[in-house]
């Protein structure tokens, strides 16, 4: 939205710049990040178009990669066109998914009996690894809850169904429209 430096980092122990990831990664490596990590159908596009561009010189600012990626996009929709792309290099850059990964296993295992942990997440991508973090054969659904007390005994997770926010929130906070929470509590 304002112009600034290509940088994304979330804290000074990331080494990686967004502009390091705009000027040396390989086109093929561009267009895996927008597609996995954005879900950008033109990523392609885009990725040989940063490619010419940095070949002239460097991208050095937002405003740079937003107008370039606004200029070459052939599917318009209401959310600004760099979207996709910005979360896709925020998510590389200070490696969320990993991270995620890495929280939810911890968590796991600091997680004492009826202890509950409470994951928000705000796109797809983080929602289907919160999700199937836990789904495995010990998993319980709170509709499954069997009546023997020594079914339970063999589940060790209770997984709660997914909450999303209410439209009074959404009035109030417009970023909280992709928001999920998914709780679980260790039986």
């Amino acid at each position: 939205m304002r112009d600034g430096p290509l940088d994304m980092r979330f804290g000074k122990q990331v080494k990686l710049s967004c502009e390091s990831i705009i000027n040396n990664y390989a086109y093929k490596d561009l267009v895996r990040i927008f597609k996995e990590y954005g879900e950008e159908t033109e990523s392609k596009r885009i990725a040989r178009e940063i490619v010419a561009k940095r070949e002239q010189d460097r991208i050095i600012s937002t405003k740079q990669l937003s107008n370039l990626i606004e200029n070459i996009k052939k599917i318009k929709t209401k959310k600004n066109p760099s979207t996709k792309v910005f979360q896709a290099l925020r998510m590389e850059v200070n490696q969320e998914l990993d991270n995620l990964k890495i929280c939810l296993s911890r968590a796991k295992r600091l997680l004492k009996k009826n202890g509950r942990l409470v994951v928000i997440s705000f796109h797809s991508l983080e929602d289907r690894i919160v999700k199937n973090y836990f789904k495995t054969e010990e998993r319980l659904h709170e509709k499954d809850i069997p009546l023997l007390s020594e079914q339970v005994q063999k589940k060790k997770f209770l997984v709660s169904s997914v909450i999303t926010p209410e439209e009074s929130e959404l009035v109030s906070n417009v970023r909280a429209r992709s928001a999920k929470m998914r709780v679980v509590t260790k039986l």
